[in-house]
């Protein structure tokens, strides 16, 4: 393990000490050089000896010297705000520090205020190295703050150490202990993971906080959120893809104004009641009362608007005081405070959605937002009485999750969110928690990657899993199946083929791994065959009345040409499903077998189908001449009719075994069958 330990350290302190090396002398800092030179001499006595204290210090002297490089690049790493390069830290540092001196009453958010916030925003954000003096001044500015100061001064603390890591704003997001600073403190754990692990002082300050069993059950509320969003994008595709455009085709028959404007359509209800579309609305219904976040795809279309395009109202609190709010005329106050309480929805999606109703000229938000699912203000009143009745731990939760959804959006909505260290990052996500497992307990971890998994973020689980398994395999049984799961969803059937292994020694039989087993031996082309036909064999003997699993096997079989074995199979599904592609099947591996009789039987039930296909004519035409019989003209008719192209209907006999079975006519057959096809084509 240490030894491990120092390769990587070499790999990656050498390579980011090179990777300075052009700032120091651009800079012409004759101490940063002094330091780097020292950290140079240091990394050769640490590989030549080995030391750990060596290499502990050789960390410690890295990670400073990076803190003051990443400290005088300041906002250069961000390719799309040049107009905040710092040209003085001092400057910078004295403005914020003038910022946060400042009182801010939002009881009232006028245009000045709303560019004032704009810019404390920007400066939390984009400040370099904080300084005692910043500290002293934020703590002093968060002791007078109201709540939607709070929650607004967290989100820039946390995109400033998403950016660059500071102790000193990870120190203070664990004091205050909001539920937004809650998910910050997730969300920054996630892009440093790295640089959290391998910090000793920082290891050993997430480690005393979440010693406390409260702090510790809210981190991981945070961490299970951040990691359950994978499912907020598969929702999405889903919607995008099968339900919004059965909504657009089916727009012109609902009438959109009388349903917002004047209550719900007559005929709308009628329309969709019993389609494929009312059924999926129902099904992600349903999600949403399990509280997954379905809004997603709803409101991406709804942050074009002006609003969005400066970061800081990504994060504002929807509040009634807000000049937005003020300046669409019109608008009635009780909807307005209804859009407040309306429940699933966080703060930046409130935003849009009035945006969105005061650019379409809807003044009646009441009567528009009750035909959106709430139908008298007086019930949401009660709703929203006997929440505030609820366990404040409830309430926190509640808090915790639209704070996740609120970040979410910005992450991938965002006009500038390419610019962004994002923590759902597909590169980022899967090895986070693995680096920090040994801040949490073997169940802690176990939850997060069950978390990981039911969103289908599968690399990320099967890390999680990878890193733990000799702890979590005797508390969960099914682990080896949900790794061989995660390989399958992943395309590497081989290594969910070991896995299912595995687990179908510590569960004998069991059905869903046999169905795995079998789905992925099919797959995999490297599997030896005579392992698939027995795990297929066992499949069927478990579920013998499972006519899909008989398709499978039987669809495996023809691919491979195992006709013995797929006859009597497709005898079953004959009696169980009987319909053209079964007896097209079984027609030919009775065929080639050599039961002909037989395969004339089925071949003429297959022909009589109207899904036929013109290769169906050609192989009943093959083996009614086989048969000694002499009615391959009519069949031969029926596959040019359909086909009706010479060239098509000659290359029939040159595909799949129409030629190898045309190879066991006698001499005077062929030339019948040869003749009878110039006829044809002549003729036509």
């Amino acid at each position: 393990m240490y030894d491990v330990e120092i390769e990587r350290l070499k790999d990656n302190m050498i390579s980011f000490v090179l990777r300075q090396m052009k700032t120091y002398v651009r800079q012409e800092n004759y101490e940063l050089q002094q330091r780097y030179e020292n950290i140079v001499m240091l990394c050769r006595q640490c590989f030549m000896y080995q030391d750990r204290s060596m290499m502990e210090n050789l960390k410690s002297m890295i990670y400073e010297l990076n803190d003051d490089l990443r400290e005088g690049d300041g906002i250069r790493e961000h390719r799309r705000y040049e107009y905040i390069i710092r040209e003085n830290s001092r400057i910078s540092e004295e403005m914020l520090l003038v910022a946060l001196s400042r009182k801010y009453d939002t009881s009232t958010i006028d245009v000045n205020l709303d560019a004032e916030l704009i810019v404390l925003f920007r400066q939390i954000w984009l400040s370099g190295k904080t300084t005692p003096a910043v500290i002293t001044a934020l703590n002093d500015f968060i002791s007078r703050s109201d709540s939607f100061m709070l929650t607004f001064i967290v989100y820039a603390m946390m995109l400033r150490c998403v950016r660059y890591y500071d102790r000193a704003l990870v120190r203070l997001l664990m004091e205050m202990r909001t539920p937004e600073s809650f998910v910050a403190l997730s969300v920054v754990m996630m892009c440093h993971a790295g640089r959290i692990a391998n910090d000793n002082s920082q290891h050993e300050a997430f480690a005393a906080f979440l010693a406390d069993p409260l702090c510790c059950s809210r981190m991981v509320q945070a961490l299970n959120l951040l990691l359950r969003t994978n499912e907020t994008l598969v929702i999405a595709r889903e919607f995008e893809k099968n339900i919004y455009p059965e909504v657009m085709k089916k727009r012109t028959d609902l009438n959109i104004n009388e349903i917002i404007d004047k209550g719900k359509n007559p005929d709308w209800e009628a329309l969709l009641e019993g389609s494929p579309l009312m059924e999926k609305m129902r099904r992600i219904n349903d999600m949403q009362l399990k509280g997954k976040d379905v809004n997603f795809a709803t409101f991406r279309a709804m942050k074009g608007y002006p609003f969005f395009s400066d970061t800081a109202h990504w994060f504002f609190p929807f509040t009634l005081n807000y000049r937005e709010l003020n300046s669409v005329k019109g608008m009635d106050e009780k909807g307005v405070e209804l859009l407040a309480r309306v429940a699933n929805i966080c703060d930046s999606d409130r935003y849009s959605l009035f945006l969105m109703f005061g650019a379409m000229g809807i003044h009646n938000m009441e009567a528009a937002l009750g035909n959106m699912g709430v139908s008298k203000m007086n019930d949401l009143q009660d709703m929203v009485d006997d929440s505030l009745k609820k366990a404040d731990e409830v309430q926190f939760g509640l808090r915790l999750r639209y704070s996740v959804m609120n970040i979410f959006r910005f992450y991938n909505l965002a006009p500038n969110h390419s610019d962004f260290v994002s923590p759902f990052d597909v590169k980022i996500q899967p090895n986070s928690i693995v680096e920090l497992r040994d801040l949490f307990d073997t169940e802690t971890v176990a939850t997060l990657a069950n978390a990981a998994f039911s969103a289908k973020a599968y690399e990320t689980a099967l890390n999680i899993y990878r890193s733990c398994v000799d702890q979590i395999i005797d508390s969960d049984i099914h682990l080896f199946q949900k790794m061989g799961y995660c390989h399958e969803q992943m395309g590497q059937y081989g290594s969910a083929i070991d896995y299912y292994n595995q687990s179908d020694v510590l569960l004998p039989d069991d059905v869903w791994t046999l169905r795995r087993l079998a789905h992925c031996c099919r797959q995999e082309h490297e599997t030896d065959l005579a392992t698939c036909v027995r795990i297929q064999r066992r499949l069927i003997a478990a579920v013998p009345d499972d006519i899909a699993a008989v398709r499978a096997f039987v669809d495996w079989l023809m691919k491979y040409e195992f006709y013995d074995e797929a006859v009597p199979l497709l005898y079953r599904l004959e009696y169980a499903t009987p319909c053209y592609e079964v007896w097209n099947m079984l027609a030919h591996s009775l065929m080639m077998t050599g039961k002909k009789e037989d395969a004339a039987k089925y071949y003429a039930k297959a022909c009589k189908a109207t899904e036929a296909e013109p290769d169906t004519f050609v192989y009943a035409a093959i083996n009614d001449m086989l048969c000694g019989g002499q009615g391959c003209e009519p069949l031969l008719r029926e596959a040019y009719g359909i086909l009706n192209d010479t060239k098509a209907f000659m290359q029939l006999f040159y595909i799949g075994y129409a030629d190898e079975m045309m190879m066991n006519f006698t001499e005077e057959q062929r030339d019948i069958f040869t003749n009878t096809i110039n006829k044809i084509i002549i003729e036509s």
